[in-house]
C-alpha cells in the first residue's frame, strides 16, 4: 500500500497545468476560450467577466470556470448554471477585485452549453445569460486499464488527476477568505485513493455526496471495501485543516470491479458550517465488472 500513498505526494502531472494566478489563465490548445462579462463599469452595481475553457496536455483535458470580480467596492454573490439546471460552481461572495475558479482534470469529451447563465445578487435573483461554458459530455474513447479480480495479479493504474477550487471571499465580518482546496484521485488495481490539500487560510470542511453515496451502495452489495485510510470527518461532512499535508482516504476492493472516471460536485463550507463554494471535481468511483 505505500506506493499509492507515495504517488499522491511525488512528482506527476506538473501544477503548472493550473493557473497560479486564476485571474491570468493562459489558453493553450482548442477549443476557443467562452468569454462574456455583465456591467460596464463601477457605476454598475455589480460588474463582473467570465471565462470557461478546456485545454489538453497528451490525454490529460483540463476544464476551468473562472469568474471575475471587476468591481473594487462591492462582493459578488454568484452561481454559473448549466442550461437542465445544474450548478457548475456557485461562490457565496467574491471578494472585490477578485476571482473565483474551479479547475479540473479529466479524459473525459467536452461540449458547449449554450443555455448556461450566471445568478448573482444576494438571492441569486439577478440573471446573465449568454454564458457559454463547456461541460463534461460523456467519456473518453481512450481504453481503460483492465479490471483486477484477483490482487494476485500486477495493479493496473489510471492516471492521477486534479482538481482544484479557489477564490478569495468576503466574510461576514468583512474580512478576507482565501479558498485554496486541490483534490487528487488515483486508482491502482483494487485500490482507489483520494486525497485533498488545504492551502487556504482557514480550516474548512467539505462534501462530496456521489463518493460517499459510491462507497456505501458497494459495501450494500457487500463488496468488502476496506479502508486503509480514512479522512477526518464531523458528522456528514470531512474536515480539511488549513496548511497541512495532504490528507488521504484509501479504500481497497475485494471484489471484482473496474474503475470509472466522474465528475462530481463538492459542498464547501466553514468550520462552523457557513456555506461559502460549490463546484466540481473529478473521482474514480468504483463499478461491478459486467454492470
Amino acid at each position: 500500500m505505500r506506493s499509492i500513498f507515495i504517488r499522491f505526494l511525488a512528482a506527476g502531472t506538473p501544477l503548472a497545468l493550473f493557473a497560479q494566478d486564476i485571474c491570468d489563465w493562459k489558453s493553450d490548445t482548442a477549443p476557443v476560450p467562452l468569454r462574456g462579462h455583465e456591467g460596464n463599469n463601477a457605476s454598475d452595481y455589480y460588474w463582473f467577466e467570465h471565462l470557461s475553457d478546456v485545454d489538453e496536455a497528451g490525454q490529460i483535458r483540463q476544464w476551468v470556470w473562472i469568474i471575475k470580480n471587476l468591481h473594487q467596492k462591492y462582493a459578488l454573490p454568484a452561481e454559473w448554471v448549466r442550461g437542465n439546471g445544474e450548478v457548475i460552481v456557485r461562490f457565496t461572495e467574491i471578494e472585490s477585485g477578485a476571482c473565483a475558479s474551479n479547475d479540473i482534470q479529466t479524459t473525459n469529451q467536452f461540449a458547449e452549453d449554450a443555455s448556461a447563465f450566471i445568478n448573482f445578487g444576494p438571492k441569486k435573483d439577478l440573471k446573465k445569460s449568454n454564458a457559454s461554458l463547456y461541460f463534461v459530455a460523456g467519456p473518453s474513447s481512450l481504453p481503460s486499464p483492465s479490471p483486477q479480480p484477483s490482487s494476485s495479479q500486477p495493479a493496473s493504474a489510471h492516471p492521477r488527476l486534479k482538481s482544484c477550487l479557489k477564490a478569495n471571499l468576503r466574510g461576514k465580518n468583512g474580512r478576507t477568505a482565501r479558498l485554496h482546496l486541490e483534490f487528487q484521485t488515483v486508482s491502482e488495481g483494487q485500490d482507489f485513493g483520494y486525497a485533498v490539500t488545504n492551502r487556504g487560510g482557514e480550516n474548512i470542511k467539505f462534501q462530496i455526496p456521489a463518493l460517499t453515496e459510491a462507497w456505501e451502495a458497494g459495501n450494500r452489495r457487500k463488496h468488502n471495501f476496506n479502508a486503509i485510510s480514512q479522512w477526518k470527518s464531523d458528522g456528514n461532512a470531512f474536515l480539511a485543516d488549513a496548511n497541512n499535508e495532504p490528507a488521504t482516504q484509501v479504500l481497497r476492493v475485494e471484489g471484482s470491479v473496474v474503475a470509472v472516471e466522474r465528475q462530481v460536485p463538492v459542498e464547501v463550507t466553514s468550520d462552523t458550517g457557513e456555506p461559502l463554494a460549490t463546484g466540481q471535481v473529478t473521482v474514480y468511483l468504483p463499478q461491478s465488472v459486467g454492470r
